[in-house]
């Protein structure tokens, strides 16, 4: 062909990418994408299912993982592809997750006594047992307005955790 003529082309572009929206149970969840935080999902209001649109995700396999205190974790894999016909998000069903919870039990503390977790009364000795979320958390014991005794303790995921307690003699 000589040069300076045009040439009409038709040519279709491929994408390369897709969007996806991950929707969960509760809302406030975090979500990560093959180890990179990409956002929590937010609910329009209080109670209704959670939303996050993740841009612009490469084709291919993913690991999407969910967190939020007091809930378990889900691991979701998937592929992600195009649909040459529809370039509109994958919408992901609602993802559930299960609340986790710590069977507590104080031994030890002064009647009446406040039992706090992260600072948030949770009960007044003698309590028989207190759930709480599992995870890393401060418990204390606290009387007339004193904190008598504090520690960090492991909370165990669906599990039970029994911890005596020895108020400081001054506190008492």
């Amino acid at each position: 062909m000589p040069g300076g003529k045009s040439v009409e082309l038709d040519v279709q572009m491929m994408p390369n990418a897709r969007s996806v929206v991950i929707r969960t149970q509760p809302e406030g969840v975090s979500v990560t994408v093959d180890g990179i935080a990409v956002g929590k999902t937010t609910a329009p209001e209080p109670g209704s299912v959670g939303v996050l649109m993740v841009e612009h995700l490469s084709l291919g396999e993913h690991t999407f993982v969910l967190s939020k205190s007091c809930f378990r974790s889900a691991v979701y894999e998937d592929i992600v592809t195009v649909d040459l016909t529809d370039y509109s998000p994958k919408v992901y069903r609602p993802m559930i997750l299960e609340p986790a919870r710590t069977r507590l039990k104080v031994l030890g503390a002064p009647d009446g006594a406040s039992i706090e977790v992260d600072g948030k009364a949770v009960g007044i000795a003698p309590v028989e047992a207190i759930e709480a979320c599992p995870g890393e958390r401060t418990l204390q014991v606290a009387a007339r307005g004193r904190i008598m005794w504090r520690s960090h303790e492991t909370f165990p995921l669906d599990g039970a955790l029994t911890v005596e307690v020895h108020p400081r003699p001054n506190a008492i």
